[in-house]
């Protein structure tokens, strides 16, 4: 954006052929300079009678996408080369940049793969080695709902793709042609958020929630998006505020209502100006904020934490102040609001295809069952699917309730529209695949073909068992997790095994890195289909629900199958009882008299020095527990393979939690090596 200085020496540039310097004391005769600018509609109409000639481009939708894939090749390849790593990319994502039409053409698609991988890059920031991966969720939504357009252009994109279903864009590869200003280096803010964060003792999963919260805000600082209305009244407020605090916080409450998805309120906007205006003039070589408050403003409201880092380089920007991690967190507190406790309920929604299919179904279910809580959307078949998923938007932000919604459809791309949805309003939404319209189009085109009406029925119902059955051709199972291999996540199973009447088939697994995660439980869902996973943490994949060790051991071993089948239960604080019964009947060595005067010490001096959940206080119980019953067996377990690390990494946690074992070992007469105790420190330190 030029501003009017700039315009009219621009201005005299086109008319004259002469270029002043800044006291107009010398001047270039520029008459045979080549003048390449790039500006909106806006800045062409202010201009083009000043031009001799004008040249004009098509605006990056009009381009073939032989052209836009050449920029997205090229735009990835920088970003590959200022990361330093190199750049996986899926084809599903190619496609979705292809076909999106960006507002502001060639510089909106370069941002939009910048923001992308700069995202994907905070997932791999403490592993050197690995490639950067951009998945589809890495893009904005209005990217992602472009794939809906996908198959009216398949042909092409195949020509252009053809089969390849991964591309990787190489590091090393040099261009010379984009330069970059080094005060606003995405990756060396990232990187230094990140070591900041880790000096800090935060968690590394907390670090990237955080940091994906800043990349997502950090875009805002740039001039490439709209502007917006001002909402607040600030003649008043302008007179003891400097205006330049007024506007950047202006800024930063359009952001909070994007990023929080909540209306900020006027005193929290008018409090935030008097604060930021406060810190002009305020000493900050004084720690206002001690170092829990930190942790806990950081891990429990990473978004409030991101939005406020934007603000802070805001201000830095500005007035060149930088504002140390205290203050960032002060302006956070700012923006936290405490959760209020809903008394709503999921409600159900029906979408079907053709006029008034669903709305009859909404009317005879809230006639019959008098609740009241059912909604319909009739997907007419004239209707683009642009207008239908806008449209099916605005109903489920009207009818949520806060507790989800269940979703009964029958055919189409509904579950693709519902996903972008349930992504960009961060509503829980659950399908019920219903395909009557499906069926009647088949039994419609077998009547039309055959003569025999016995052949059209029981062909269609052997397709209809066939397709019923589909899904139960898989045996259920239940997979208890824990994070280590001492035996946790077996004796979990075992409990189960001896409680549950469900029938169930239960699977351990004690796996602590992700990816290992991952790959056996999709190995596990070829066969099998995935009731839940119980145990001392959820591993939030694939949207199977999860079940907390610490509900099932605060309840009686009657209550598993209706905690294992998502039953409301009136819980009681936990008391280790059913642990301890449990344990009595499984162990062979160690005395659970014994344990019951030794072990809740232990744990309650973990909990002091770490701060642990109920989960985490329970697992670490089974799992210590299990420990000492492996050794006084001599089962030894397989040592971890990053254990030299994260001696390494975490040597004053090693003393701490060796010292707070030693009456363990001198009780049960057992040496607890440093493989185990790494286990533990894994535990507590969630690795």
């Amino acid at each position: 954006m030029l501003n009017s200085t700039e315009k009219s020496r621009l201005s005299e540039f086109l008319e004259s052929g002469l270029l002043f310097n800044e006291d107009r004391t010398d001047f270039i005769d520029a008459n045979s300079t080549f003048l390449v600018l790039s500006c909106g509609p806006n800045g062409y109409n202010e201009f083009s009678q000043r031009m001799s000639m004008v040249i004009q481009l098509p605006d990056l939708a009009s381009r073939p996408l032989s052209e836009k894939l050449a920029l997205i090749n090229y735009f990835f390849t920088i970003e590959a080369n200022n990361a330093k790593k190199n750049i996986e990319v899926k084809r599903e994502i190619l496609v979705a940049l292809l076909l999106t039409d960006f507002p502001l053409n060639v510089k909106g698609l370069e941002m939009e793969i910048k923001r992308a991988s700069a995202t994907a890059c905070v997932r791999v920031m403490d592993d050197p080695n690995s490639n950067i991966e951009v998945t589809i969720s890495d893009l904005n939504n209005e990217v992602q709902k472009s794939l809906i357009r996908s198959r009216t252009q398949s042909t092409e994109i195949f020509d252009l793709l053809g089969s390849q279903m991964l591309f990787i864009y190489d590091c090393n590869e040099q261009y010379q042609s984009i330069t970059y200003d080094d005060s606003h280096d995405l990756y060396a803010e990232i990187r230094s958020q990140y070591t900041e964060l880790s000096k800090r003792g935060i968690n590394t999963e907390t670090i990237h929630n955080i940091i994906n919260s800043h990349v997502n805000t950090l875009f805002k600082r740039y001039n490439y998006y709209r502007s917006f209305n001002d909402e607040y009244d600030t003649e008043q407020l302008s007179k003891i505020v400097d205006p330049k605090i007024i506007h950047m916080v202006t800024k930063i409450m359009d952001t909070c209502k994007n990023e929080l998805q909540r209306e900020i309120q006027p005193q929290v906007f008018y409090g935030l100006c008097l604060h930021m205006n406060s810190l002009l003039t305020l000493q900050l070589n004084q720690s206002r904020v001690d170092d829990d408050q930190i942790v806990h403003i950081v891990q429990e409201y990473p978004k409030e934490y991101g939005i406020s880092i934007q603000l802070g380089q805001m201000f830095k920007d500005t007035f060149n102040i930088e504002l140390p991690i205290e203050e960032i967190v002060i302006i956070a507190m700012f923006l936290i609001k405490d959760e209020e406790d809903t008394e709503g309920h999921p409600v159900l929604l029906y979408i079907f295809h053709g006029k008034g299919v669903a709305t009859s179904l909404c009317d005879v279910t809230n006639t019959l069952t008098h609740t009241n809580n059912v909604y319909a959307y009739d997907l007419c078949l004239e209707k683009d699917s642009t207008t239908s998923l806008q449209e099916i938007k605005t109903l489920v932000q009207r009818i949520d309730n806060g507790q989800g919604i269940i979703v009964i459809y029958d055919m189409g791309s509904i579950k693709t529209m519902l996903d972008t949805i349930s992504e960009e309003t961060d509503i829980k939404i659950r399908y019920i695949y219903f395909p009557i319209t499906l069926l009647g189009l088949d039994v419609a085109r077998k009547c039309s073909q055959e003569i025999d009406l016995e052949y059209v029925y029981h062909t269609t119902m052997r397709e209809m068992k066939t397709m019923l059955q589909m899904n139960d051709s898989r045996k259920e199972i239940i997979i208890t997790l824990c994070h280590t291999g001492e035996g946790g996540d077996f004796q979990l199973k075992q409990y189960i095994d001896q409680y549950s009447n469900l029938g169930f088939k239960t699977i351990p697994l004690a796996i602590s890195k992700r990816d290992e995660l991952i790959s056996q439980v999709m190995a596990l869902k070829k066969i099998y289909r995935i009731h839940c996973f119980v145990g001392t943490y959820d591993p939030k994949l694939m949207g199977i629900p999860f079940v907390s060790m610490t509900k099932v051991f605060e309840n009686k071993p009657e209550a598993i199958d209706k905690i294992l089948m998502f039953e409301p239960i009136q819980s009681k604080q936990l008391d280790y009882s059913a642990v301890y019964s449990f344990l009595e009947e499984q162990f062979k060595c160690i005395s659970v008299s014994k344990l019951k005067s030794i072990l809740p010490s232990i744990i309650d001096e973990l909990e002091i020095i770490y701060s642990l959940s109920a989960d985490q206080k329970v697992g670490l119980f089974v799992h210590i527990a299990c420990l000492l019953e492996n050794c006084k067996q001599g089962v030894c377990k397989q040592a971890c393979k990053d254990a030299d690390t994260i001696l390494e990494d975490y040597p004053e946690d090693f003393k701490v939690v060796s010292k707070v074992l030693k009456p363990l070992e001198k009780a049960f007469k057992v040496i607890i090596d440093d493989n185990q105790v790494v286990a533990i420190i894994m535990i507590l330190n969630k690795l």
